[in-house]
């Protein structure tokens, strides 16, 4: 075990750390000539493993029939984003004209 006041510590941090971690050694730290920290050398820690199970009870139910990768028909899309062959997407950045005044080439 080596003690060590503060002042000693901050000056000889690196050798100390270097005695805790390559020799095992205890470092005791003083303030005032009473211990007031301790480092220790790290044990070695056992891996971590998730022992987890799903939950039966927590399982999706779907409706009979349904099937999720099959693609939404354009009933089932909100309004803003369906498909309307009269008139296009306001994109600010674009110069595209809604779809009437493209076809008007009565004028």
């Amino acid at each position: 075990m080596i003690t060590a006041n503060m002042h000693e510590a901050k000056r000889r941090f690196s050798a100390l750390v270097k005695a805790v971690a390559e020799d095992g050694e205890t470092v005791v730290l003083c303030r005032h000539g009473k211990p007031d920290a301790e480092i220790v050398p790290l044990t070695p820690r056992q891996p971590f493993r998730r022992n987890l199970t799903p939950d039966p009870a927590l399982r999706p139910i779907l409706a009979p029939g349904y099937d999720p990768t099959e693609p939404a028909s354009e009933d089932e899309w909100p309004e803003e984003c369906r498909c309307n062959p009269r008139s296009t997407v306001h994109d600010p950045r674009s110069r595209v004209l809604p779809l009437e005044t493209q076809l008007d080439h009565s004028s």
